[in-house]
């Protein structure tokens, strides 16, 4: 059985670089070529909405000005237990017919099954009033815009 050294390793590269250059440069002018000419760019446009039962926002609110109001646990507690429902609400068909009528994305020409494509709605944790929404399109400036729509 032969050893192989590294020597002998090295002295094979050494031999075979210009086609090892050369595989690199056509392999990379592939990608680009690929890239440029076949591949539409998908742009992302990302957005976060707080959830709440109502209390934990305006007492939030009331409590920068005055030291008596807190946040209850209760409250809180309330509000986390509604995230899920708020996104499983915001993945209706019922949602998306609601945002399609907006006339900021009326203007835009997506239909609600369009834009339940485009979107997705995730809850950011478990303990998160959070809920993170992205938007997927080839227009920059459309994905901006039903970000903030929604």
């Amino acid at each position: 059985m032969r050893e192989i050294s590294v020597w002998f390793i090295v002295d094979v590269i050494i031999k075979k670089i210009w086609f090892i250059l050369l595989t690199i440069a056509v392999l990379a002018g592939s990608a680009f070529v690929v890239n440029s000419y076949f591949v539409d760019p998908i742009y992302a446009a990302s957005s976060a909405v707080i959830g709440s039962n109502g209390a934990v926002g305006s007492e939030y609110e009331e409590a920068e000005t005055t030291s008596s109001n807190k946040i209850n646990s209760s409250d809180l507690a309330s509000s986390l237990n509604m995230i899920d429902t708020y996104v499983d609400t915001m993945k209706t068909n019922a949602f998306y017919e609601a945002v399609v009528k907006r006339p900021e994305i009326v203007t835009l020409g997506y239909d609600a099954t369009q834009l339940r494509q485009m979107v997705t709605v995730e809850k950011r944790s478990e303990y998160s009033l959070f809920i993170d929404v992205t938007v997927m399109s080839k227009n920059p400036k459309h994905a901006i815009t039903i970000a903030n729509s929604i």
